[in-house]
């Protein structure tokens, strides 16, 4: 049975991978193994817990773009074999660069000699050579960086024994020159080594692993110590990108795991699951920045929406004001015409007039004071007395 790639993401986020392994007669390893091949993010227990309890409103990952077949073939019964027969390197690549990295794939090889080595290589020797003539007394370790790769631009292999060296010189030819014909490039600056690989910076070092033992010290000052490191010959090829240690693979060479086998795992590390990582990082930060986006959006349109409501309600207190001033003023006015006040008709006139100007709801202009003037009478402030 063939099925698409939205299909089973669609199937899996809307019930569970246990269901829809018990939908198609297989079992939950193969399906998530099938995820795992055709980039298809799985949902959390906590998600699919959610699920089950009604819980609506549910985010989930996106959906990564494939450019490879969407098709996924589902066979009842099928081990583990048949998926792994699936052309599923460099998935995310077009057609002729999967074929590219995968010729280069199948024929990378550590030689037994160094010949014809990289020019990388070659100067890193040369420094080396230049290291010893400037140094007295240097031994068969070479320094941290700090010490004697201080602010050069070499390969970073600093913590890498002297009887190391050739092997590791080996083993970075053959990875080098491979990241090259990939399309790749390698920059050296005075801090890291990085492979440039799609306008993104992957660093990589070789280091190597030391034995620490006590030792008896005559004759020799106090800062010298009683311990020395002891080089064991056993590499670890680092490679990462970032300033995170969560972005950072170390591959330790072991009596089961060659440099060989490093050598291939590096080279799917920075050709397939690099790419990918930054991918699914990039696309989660795109959207983290745009809910902060419309959160910001939101606290703007709230602050508009306060300010807006605080002015049209300290309007209508100014109106309210106003108007209860214009009645005051007219109550006052009856009060003198009823009251036989010693007043004018000229100045009863002209409060009637101060009292529709005043008046909130009317219409009517005075010839010297403003609307600014009419508000300063609301807000004008009581002189303190002193006595």
């Amino acid at each position: 049975m063939e099925i698409t790639r939205e299909q089973l993401y669609e199937e899996i986020w809307s019930s569970s991978v246990s269901k829809v392994a018990k939908k198609y007669a297989i079992s939950d390893h193969l399906i998530r193994k099938k995820c795992q091949l055709y980039n298809i993010p799985l949902p959390s227990n906590q998600y699919i817990g959610r699920l089950q309890h009604g819980y609506t409103g549910l985010i989930r990952d996106p959906l990564p773009a494939l450019e490879s077949s969407n098709v996924i073939s589902l066979v009842p019964g099928a081990k583990d074999s048949n998926i792994e027969k699936e052309s599923t390197l460099f998935y995310y690549c077009t057609k002729e660069q999967q074929v590219l990295l995968t010729k280069i794939y199948s024929e990378l090889r550590i030689k037994k000699s160094l010949s014809s080595p990289h020019v990388a290589i070659s100067q890193h020797k040369q420094l080396l050579k230049q290291i010893k003539r400037d140094r007295i007394g240097y031994g068969s370790i070479i320094s941290e960086r700090g010490s004697s790769f201080c602010y050069r631009k070499a390969l970073d292999t600093h913590s890498t024994s002297e009887q190391s060296l050739p092997r590791t010189y080996l083993f970075l030819d053959a990875l080098i020159k491979a990241v090259e014909k990939a399309g790749g490039q390698l920059k050296l600056t005075s801090k890291h080594t990085y492979f440039v690989i799609n306008n993104d910076d992957f660093y990589f070092r070789v280091r190597e692993k030391y034995r620490k033992q006590s030792i008896s010290v005559k004759n020799k000052p106090d800062w010298y110590g009683n311990t020395e490191y002891i080089p064991t010959g056993i590499l670890t090829v680092i490679i990462g990108y970032g300033s995170y240690s969560r972005d950072e693979v170390a591959f330790n060479e072991t009596s089961t795991t060659t440099m060989q086998h490093i050598l291939q795992k590096v080279f799917l590390t920075l050709f397939n699951e690099f790419p990918e990582r930054l991918k699914q990082q990039r696309l989660a930060q795109a959207i983290q920045e745009e809910k902060q986006q419309r959160e910001r959006e939101e606290r703007e349109r709230q602050k508009e929406l306060y300010a807006d409501e605080l002015a049209r309600t300290q309007q209508l207190v100014d109106d309210a004001k106003l108007f209860v001033l214009s009645s005051w003023i007219e109550l006052y006015i009856t009060d003198l015409q009823k009251s036989n006040a010693t007043k004018s008709d000229d100045y009863l006139t002209w409060a009637k007039q101060k009292a529709l100007w005043i008046n909130p709801n009317s219409s009517q202009s005075d010839d010297i004071l403003t609307e600014k003037d009419k508000l300063a009478l609301l807000h004008q402030k009581e002189q303190s007395h002193r006595y």
